[in-house]
């Protein structure tokens, strides 16, 4: 059984009466909207859980905090945490 076009392929068949985006958004498919919200929500977690460190009167990120050790290392001094 070959299909004729691309919508005997889909699972849910478009209809061609709908639209596929609301009149009044045409900034893009459900799809992607939905995509774009997704990487909002875990971007917004991802900075929420991300470690600090205190060193003088700076909080810094996990990755920032690295840089500063391994300057600090080089420098053979050890950063001054609060």
């Amino acid at each position: 059984m070959t299909p004729d076009n691309n919508n005997d392929q889909a699972l849910i068949p478009l209809d061609e009466r709908l639209p596929a985006v609301p009149r009044d958004q045409g900034d893009g498919s459900i799809l992607q909207r939905m995509a774009r919200g997704a990487l909002e929500i875990a971007q917004r977690q991802a900075v929420a859980v991300q470690v600090r460190h205190k060193v003088g009167d700076y909080e810094l990120a996990e990755p920032d905090y690295r840089q500063v050790l391994l300057w600090a290392e080089r420098l053979k001094r050890m950063p001054v945490r609060y």
